[in-house]
């Protein structure tokens, strides 16, 4: 199962492009998901192929590209490029939300449209991200996501689980993992120590931690995943706070492979 860990780039989306696949390799993480934003080397497909032949560093991954950087248009438009660029780079995975806090119609749909989706996107296989669990500050008990649940993710035929998302909604990773065994084609691992919101003080924040460093319980959960011999993808997906991006490189390499040797250990 170790040969299914790979790196998110946006443990590092403030690092250059290739600057995270020197890192990923140097770090033993010979795969990654990556995941475009408004810089022109995250979405050029003859770069990135440059880079992974460059560093023998894999791409199996693509994250769609999010509203925060909507610089594709609507997300209707933001999806059709994320699949164009997926088949150009041939990755096993295209991953997508489930939602998006700034279009009111998205999560409905999404779930109308995800056969579609994943029709055009073929032979990629499209795998739908639970979100986090947040509330309007304007309107305290108003949620802005609706897609945090077990119950809610059932919707969707192949889905992410994120385990930072299903802590901000207070819920048990194993159980959120029980609950949706069959669908759960691929895991965005990272911790989180359920610390609030300094904007919204009634929502947790998102944290990403490195596994570890939070408490959620990473060890069981992995432990559980490697007894229910799951097949999927594990992303190592972080904040580049928590691997302290701001010291440099030495400090990134050594959170990067802590990070690597806790996966393998537990799983």
């Amino acid at each position: 199962m170790k040969d299914q860990i790979i790196l998110s780039s946006g443990s590092l989306f403030n690092y250059g492009l290739n600057r995270f696949f020197e890192l990923a390799k140097k770090a033993g993480l010979d795969e990654i998901e990556l995941c475009p934003d408004f810089r022109i080397d995250t979405q050029d497909p003859a770069y990135i192929k440059k880079l992974s032949r460059q560093y023998k560093v894999k791409v199996v991954a693509l994250h769609y590209m999010m509203e925060l950087f909507g610089v594709w248009g609507d997300y209707n438009e933001r999806i059709n490029k994320s699949i164009n660029l997926a088949k150009k780079l041939k990755v096993q995975f295209l991953v997508v939300h489930s939602w998006e806090y700034t279009s009111k119609d998205y999560n409905s749909w999404i779930v109308k449209n995800q056969h579609n989706i994943s029709k055009k996107a073929a032979p990629v296989k499209v795998v739908f991200e639970n979100s986090t669990k947040s509330f309007d500050p304007e309107k305290p008990k108003k949620l802005l996501a609706s897609s945090f649940t077990a119950e809610k993710m059932n919707n969707f035929d192949n889905v992410l689980m994120d385990t930072s998302h299903v802590a901000t909604a207070q819920l048990d990773i194993v159980e959120f993992y029980k609950s949706l065994k069959d669908k759960i084609k691929y895991i965005h691992l990272s911790d989180n120590d359920f610390s609030p919101r300094e904007d919204r003080p009634n929502s947790i924040e998102d944290s990403h931690l490195a596994p570890g460093y939070g408490k959620l319980p990473l060890k069981k959960f992995l432990k559980h995943l490697r007894s229910t011999k799951y097949q999927g993808i594990i992303s190592i997906e972080l904040m580049p706070s928590s691997i302290e991006a701001e010291k440099g490189e030495k400090v990134v390499l050594k959170n990067l492979i802590c990070a690597k040797k806790f996966v393998e250990k537990h799983l």
